[in-house]
C-alpha cells in the first residue's frame, strides 16, 4: 500500500468520525432522548483531535504528491 492510499483511507475514516461527532452534538443540543447520554465536552475534544488528524493526513498527501513530482522530474 502506498502512503497516498493509506492517507486517503485515514481521511475517509476521520471524515466519518467527524460526522458522527457532529451528529451526537446536534442530538445533545436539541434535547432529544438519543442525545441525553452524550458528553458534549468529550465530543468536542474528539472532534478537535479528528480535525488535527485530518490536517496531518492532508499533509501526508501533499508530501506524497511533492515526492512523486520530484521523482518524475529526476527521471525526465
Amino acid at each position: 500500500m502506498s502512503a497516498l492510499s493509506i492517507a486517503a483511507a485515514g481521511m475517509n475514516a476521520a471524515t466519518a468520525r467527524f460526522e458522527r461527532n457532529a451528529t451526537n452534538i446536534t442530538r445533545a443540543a436539541s434535547g432529544t432522548p438519543e442525545g441525553q447520554g452524550v458528553d458534549l465536552a468529550a465530543e468536542m475534544v474528539d472532534m478537535l483531535a479528528t480535525q488535527r488528524q485530518f490536517e496531518m493526513l492532508a499533509a501526508v498527501v501533499r508530501r506524497a504528491g511533492e515526492m512523486s513530482k520530484t521523482g518524475i522530474d529526476i527521471l525526465a
